[in-house]
């Protein structure tokens, strides 16, 4: 083969004890060269790869970055504020210099360029008339004063934000709403009284505490970051946000907000732990599923799960149950069950703690205002008759013919059932509050300085971000902690 073959890459076959150096076949040769060759081939791919995403990065960073614009003309408009004010104090100091002589012919115009420059603003459109300098330095005027703000600027933050989650929620705000929700969180605070002395002061006397020309200013105020739009509807299909990174970030929301509450810790890496899928720790990750438990739920009971479940009375469009067949004529006669077509739309929502136990049963029913019926229910399987002999009071209890909701002993509590009315038979703000409140007049999440705050945790249904619920979950104890924390 001749001199050069022995400076050629040789590979010996896996296994094998023969040195490199000593192979001498030419299957082995052709491997090495195609070994190579692929590797050139790779490298080259992988430039080619690397520089195509920077090219396509380069092209995304192309033109201003986004916002930009808009910080360079607040930027601007600073300036030119500053150098009215700037120009105002020089202008007059140099009338006061050249008295009792006026000032000689050009002077205000090399005033005000000198300002210019040294501004940034110098080679722009903009000019500051002499008549308005002129103006500032006879009323002795440096800088001009805006209106008084009105005391509720402090909390508009919180509206803001409630604004932007909203809109990424799917359920944005509409003015109407916006204003109801400020003005709830006016109502009976601080911010009322002072409201109040605001509209006194300014000689205005509105219909409501806040309305449309606060709604005006406020979008205003924010229009950098808030506007208005019409509506546009979006496909709720799960499989176009259902993606690993959005379950992982979502996860990570709801221990953030388990934390903040108390009712969790942050394990040391030390202390990390596998899990199975009965809830068991095991020792591998071979026998776990999913990733390891970095956060350990230390008050499980203080956390609530609740998820609505409407159904209907009306049989008639019920399916088979389990594929079950019933015994017929073969004569082809149909089987025919009796069934009801008369429609009881109503929806259960079942609040349980996330210790297993079951905390309060939620049944909304169609309509304006509730039947007596209605908190009483009836059983007709009950082996108890209704006896009309009998009071209310002997007919009704558990195993009766009048058994009434199911009451729940939750953390030596007795928790009643609830009953409410909607007209489109869907949880409302106002019934989810009542629960929550009803919890707490029973006592049965007393609150310490520092313990636990107890969390619910929903699906995004409107409801929960209607005002009656935010406004009550968001009130503060006696040690100036939000009541509930909630995340959905």
């Amino acid at each position: 083969m001749g001199k050069s073959s022995k400076r050629r890459t040789q590979v010996a076959p896996e296994g094998s004890d023969v040195e490199t150096k000593r192979i001498r076949r030419p299957i082995v040769e052709e491997m090495a060269r195609t070994l190579i060759d692929l590797q050139a081939r790779a490298l080259s791919f992988k430039d080619h790869y690397v520089a195509q995403q920077q090219e396509e990065e380069r092209k995304k960073k192309v033109g201003r970055p986004k916002g930009s614009t808009k910080q360079a003309n607040k930027d601007v408009a600073k300036k030119k504020d500053l150098a009215k004010i700037v120009l105002t104090e020089r202008y007059a100091n140099a009338m006061a210099a050249a008295k009792p002589k006026r000032l000689t012919k050009g002077a205000y115009g090399k005033i005000h360029d000198a300002v210019m420059e040294e501004l940034g603003l110098g080679g722009t459109d903009f000019l500051i008339p002499k008549t308005t300098i002129q103006s500032r330095v006879r009323g002795n005027k440096i800088a001009t004063k805006r209106g008084p703000v009105s005391p509720v600027a402090a909390f508009e933050p919180y509206i803001l934000n409630i604004a932007l989650y909203r809109q990424q929620a799917g359920q944005p705000l509409t003015q109407p709403e916006t204003i109801a929700l400020a003005n709830s969180l006016v109502k009976g605070s601080e911010l009322e009284d002072k409201l109040k002395d605001f509209h006194s002061k300014i000689k205005v006397q509105p219909t409501e505490l806040l309305g449309k020309r606060w709604f005006k200013g406020f979008m205003n105020r924010h229009r950098d970051i808030l506007n208005t739009g019409r509506g546009s509807k979006q496909d709720r299909a799960r499989k176009d946000w259902t993606t690993y990174e959005n379950v992982q970030q979502m996860y990570e929301l709801v221990y953030e907000q388990m934390l903040r509450a108390g009712i969790a810790v942050r394990l040391p890496e030390s202390e990390h732990y596998w899990v199975g899928k009965e809830g068991q720790i095991v020792d591998s990750e071979d026998k776990a599923a999913g990733h390891k438990c970095t956060i350990k739920l230390i008050h499980p009971e203080y956390l609530l799960f609740g998820d609505e479940v409407g159904t209907d009375t009306a049989q008639d469009q019920d399916g088979h149950i389990g594929g079950e067949t019933y015994i017929k004529s073969a004569d082809g006669q149909k089987v025919e069950l009796l069934s009801t077509k008369a429609s009881g739309r109503f929806t259960v929502m079942g609040l349980t703690a996330a210790s297993g136990d079951p905390v309060m049963c939620i049944v909304i029913i169609a309509g304006k205002e509730l039947a007596f019926e209605d908190y009483t229910g009836f059983d007709h399987q009950s082996e108890a008759i209704y006896d009309g002999t009998k009071t209310i009071e002997e007919n009704y209890g558990p195993g009766k013919a009048l058994p009434g909701l199911p009451v729940c002993v939750f953390r030596g509590k007795e928790v009643p059932g609830m009953v409410a009315v909607s007209p489109k038979v869907s949880m409302t703000s106002k019934i989810l509050k009542k629960a929550l409140e009803t919890l707490d007049k029973l006592g049965v999440y007393p609150r310490t300085l520092h313990g636990p705050t107890p969390m619910c945790l929903f699906d995004g249904h409107d409801s929960r971000l209607q005002v009656p619920f935010l406004e009550y979950i968001n009130s503060k104890d006696e040690f100036q902690n939000p009541l509930w924390i909630e995340e959905f």
